[in-house]
């Protein structure tokens, strides 16, 4: 299955508390099953746009955890926000092939992404 987070709107007031001299720099990670996969960090935003995808096997039993990061040398990455698709929920938009728009807690902001197959090409080049 191919995973794409596209990008994230987070609510303002609920999140300022992170970087107290700019504005957030975040990253998403991303687990299913044993498998992990980090975006790279857009900096100075509430309002990031990763268009980041990665290929992972797709585990029926298991659903997809996704986690906003707020990225911070001195005092230590921190949780600003979680989302998740349970298998039921990941299926359809697997089928479907169009994004989701997922909340990541209450005010705290939504997050878009997107479940597909691995392209037709990719899976006959034996990378599936």
């Amino acid at each position: 299955v191919v995973v794409e987070v596209v990008g994230a709107d987070m609510n303002l007031r609920a999140n300022r508390f992170f970087d107290f001299w700019s504005k957030p720099d975040t990253y998403v990670t991303c687990h299913h099953g044993d498998c992990d996969r980090k975006t790279q960090i857009e900096g100075n935003t509430y309002t990031p746009r990763w268009l980041w995808q990665a290929k992972l096997p797709f585990k029926s039993k298991f659903g997809f955890h996704f986690q906003v990061m707020e990225a911070n040398v001195i005092k230590g990455d921190s949780v600003m926000g979680r989302a998740f698709i349970d298998t039921e929920q990941a299926g359809k938009l697997i089928e479907s092939g169009k994004p989701a728009l997922l909340s990541m807690g209450e005010n705290i902001g939504k997050i878009k992404i997107q479940l597909s197959h691995l392209p037709e090409n990719l899976q006959a080049a034996g990378t599936s």
